[in-house]
């Protein structure tokens, strides 16, 4: 048997099949992108993207006219309603030229405002078209914003609601109505499918291409050069919920640590829970901390044996070299005094440790920063680097520097930079690099215009300090399972399927090439590809293949065809964290009972 004829047949077959089952569930405009708002409730985030003391219910708005209803929601004390709306549409390909119009019906409360922005972007997500529309009144009013498409490629719609606490409050939105040359999009058979964009199966090289295999810990790197000379690489996953993902982003961190001097791996997570993690990856604590950690992980969204695996395969690795590996986490803390405690004890014990532990209990961390210096104990059970690392740590908390708080959400990303480089100026030697693992939002170096404002992500600081050392890779699954909030980000959470990639995404173009498991480089993807998956947390009912140019937003892509759920996650993460955080705190006051320290 020819088997290169065998496979190239097989390759069509499952172009042709592929090709065939997605015009199959071809959605109309309206439906893909829920125009009409028929979709919103108070779980269906497909348009929500903030919001305060507001329900959502698609109700009639009068004469039996359909529209959303966003009502006050009162309970406990009085805050402001408020919300904020937010979808990105692909324009058609055949638009240029053409007179488009994006309007919206809305019905406001007397005194308050609504407001409609309105922008367009081109092929590498630039603004071209920005517009805003205002409306008040209780009577249903449609405004619309006109232009003419030239290299436009998608319509970013924000709608943003602002009110007070008076519980009467109504909002009404009736159906948002995109126009080319005056014929509705929406319903239009002649708009539903991008056929000009079916060139994304052909958008991937096959010179490009770079088989991998899973499992392989030991010669995935030496094909994948772009790796070679970078001094912070970020792995990006497109979902927390992938099982899959996580195993192959293990995989490429074992392999930058075996073979390229990785020296500093770093998580989406809370500093000072991983303080304790750290000295277990050092040799430094036994393995009877191995439950505790677990438990600390479990408050994550993620396969917690998964990562414990890791962990182990870390603590061993340091064991047999002269250059040990660290393992931190770079978002705000979470409870640095429990942590702390936890920490000093583990390291020193409750004898040597007595002195450490009731200046944490009183909160004194000035006269811990200024006792450890001189500390020779502590000095030896942290190498030099590290040693600085812990005393730019202790004059970091907020209680040293009072007024300074903790980022709020919006600047989560700039203090998760500010981490980064300090973690990686105090411990990495010359020629030596670290990995961050976190979601694939975060990782990327190019802002996102979001609403009325730029929503600038970690990546995009890294890479204004690093320059081209700064390197991103984000993970992608095409098929098969996820784990997902069922609600949102406090709430539970359920196994849910992949749906079919669109024929201008990605993950189509990855199943076209009939490889399980590659890397490629996005400087090569074609121009077909406007849009790869993006599921983060608490977007359940979201269009996850929303426009994207995949050459800006990341230097590479790692494909993965099938993906299976997280296995061991808890079932309401949120929750756990409130019941963890209080049954270590009193475990901790046990402990601190023991050995003489009043608690209150």
């Amino acid at each position: 048997m020819n088997v290169k004829k065998y496979q190239h047949q097989l390759f069509l077959l499952l172009l042709i099949t592929l090709v065939f089952n997605l015009a199959g569930k071809t959605q109309t405009t309206e439906k893909k992108y829920d125009l009409d708002f028929s979709g919103v409730n108070d779980c269906s985030w497909g348009w929500l993207s903030a919001q305060s003391r507001s329900k959502f219910v698609y109700s009639n708005f009068e004469h039996g006219k359909p529209a959303l209803k966003v009502s006050y929601r009162a309970y406990g004390m009085d805050k402001a309603m408020r919300f904020l709306l937010l979808k990105t549409i692909l324009l058609p390909g055949n638009v240029k030229g053409k007179k488009c119009q994006v309007a919206l019906q809305a019905a406001v409360p007397e005194g308050k405002m609504l407001t409609l922005y309105i922008t367009t972007m081109d092929a590498e997500e630039r603004p071209i078209v920005n517009r805003q529309l205002t409306f008040s009144g209780s009577a249903l009013q449609k405004k619309a914003v006109s232009f003419t498409a030239g290299n436009d490629k998608a319509i970013s719609i924000g709608i943003y609601y602002q009110g007070d606490s008076i519980p009467q409050q109504v909002v009404w939105l009736q159906r948002i109505q995109v126009t080319v040359n005056g014929k509705d999009i929406g319903n239009s058979p002649e708009y539903a499918a991008r056929k000009d964009s079916t060139a994304a199966a052909g958008s991937l090289s096959k010179s490009r291409l770079v088989p991998l295999t899973a499992g392989n810990d030991s010669t995935l790197l030496p094909d994948i050069s772009d790796l070679n000379n970078n001094r912070l690489i970020g792995l990006g996953e497109c979902t927390h919920g992938s099982a899959t993902i996580r195993s192959a982003a293990f995989q490429f961190i074992k392999n930058l640590i075996v073979q390229q001097r990785c020296r500093l791996v770093l998580l989406e997570t809370p500093m000072d829970v991983t303080l304790l993690w750290d000295l277990y990856a050092q040799g430094s604590i036994g393995a009877e901390y191995e439950q505790q950690i677990t438990n600390d992980v479990k408050m994550g969204f993620g396969d917690y044996a998964l990562f414990m695996d890791f962990l182990r395969w870390l603590r061993n690795y340091n064991m047999h070299t002269d250059k040990p590996v660290h393992i931190l986490g770079i978002d705000y803390v979470i409870a640095p005094q429990l942590y702390l405690l936890e920490y000093h004890h583990a390291l020193l014990g409750s004898t040597n440790g007595k002195w450490y532990l009731q200046q944490i209990q009183d909160k004194k961390y000035d006269l811990i920063y200024n006792h450890a210096q001189a500390d020779t104990l502590l000095r030896q059970k942290l190498d030099q680097r590290f040693f600085q690392l812990y005393l730019s740590y202790l004059k970091s908390l907020p209680v040293l520097q009072p007024g300074i708080l903790m980022p709020m959400p919006d600047e989560r990303d700039s203090g998760m930079a500010k981490q980064v480089q300090m973690v990686m100026e105090t411990l990495l030697h010359a020629g030596e690099k670290a990995v961050i693992y976190a979601h694939s939002s975060h990782l990327t170096a190019l802002p996102t215009n979001r609403f009325k404002e730029t929503y600038y992500p970690l990546g995009y600081y890294l890479k204004q300090h690093y320059g081209r050392q700064y390197f991103t890779v984000s993970f992608q699954i095409a098929a098969g399972y996820y784990t997902q909030d069922v609600c949102s980000g406090g709430g539970g959470h359920s196994k849910d399927t992949l749906k079919p990639p669109p024929v201008y995404s990605f993950e189509y173009a990855g199943l076209a090439t009939g490889l399980p498991y590659f890397y490629y480089p996005s400087a090569h993807i074609g121009s077909g590809v406007q849009a790869f998956c993006r599921i983060e947390r608490g977007s359940r009912f979201k269009n996850w293949y929303q426009f994207a140019s995949p050459q800006k937003r990341f230097d590479a892509f790692v494909f993965i065809r099938n993906s299976e759920p997280l296995r061991f996650v808890e079932d309401m993460p949120a929750f756990y964290t409130g019941s963890h955080i209080y049954k270590r705190s009193q475990a901790m006051k046990a402990v601190l009972k023991e050995t003489g320290i009043t608690t209150p």
